[in-house]
């Protein structure tokens, strides 16, 4: 049986996570160009996201943690290399860009003008081509005579108590 050391293992699990992370952001901002165009890829990119490209950066960062506590266990001082502190301060700012683009992705499916880019041509904004109602899309608006009142009132005609 061969004679493995423990940081080795975990600094190539660690690199491997980064890896597979970092590949599967790549192949899902490449799927994003392809959902405007098919209906049945409409929000693939944020399920895969939060299902592949999180959970890797977020096993990479606690392979991490372990790895800083395996070098002082050794009788390192890691904080001593200039580049850690840098380094680390990435690592938070790529966990959090991480977290939060699965929901951006999300939003980005649902919202009315989520096809407009600046490059093109037209001198309208985005909001005033939307042609959307306001609220969830696809949800029906609220009828003429419900604008305004709680939802406990009743119509006209109807039961008054």
């Amino acid at each position: 049986m061969p004679d493995f050391e423990t940081y080795s293992i975990v600094k190539w699990l660690h690199v491997l996570c980064m890896a597979l992370g970092g590949g599967a952001a790549m192949i899902i901002l490449i799927l994003v160009g392809f959902e405007d165009g098919r209906e049945d890829l409409k929000g693939m990119t944020s399920i895969l996201w939060k299902r592949t490209a999180a959970w890797a950066f977020r096993l990479a960062v606690v392979l991490g943690v372990v790895l800083l506590v395996l070098r002082f266990r050794m009788g390192d001082h890691p904080f001593e290399a200039r580049y850690l502190h840098l380094k680390l301060a990435l690592v938070v700012l790529l966990l959090a860009f991480s977290e939060l683009s699965g929901r951006a992705l999300a939003r980005a499916r649902r919202s009315c003008c989520s096809s407009w880019s600046p490059s093109s041509r037209s001198t309208v904004t985005p909001s005033a081509r939307c042609t959307m109602p306001p609220g969830r899309p696809g949800a029906p608006s609220r009828a003429p005579w419900r604008r305004g009142r709680s939802s406990s009132r009743a119509p006209l005609g109807g039961r008054h108590g």
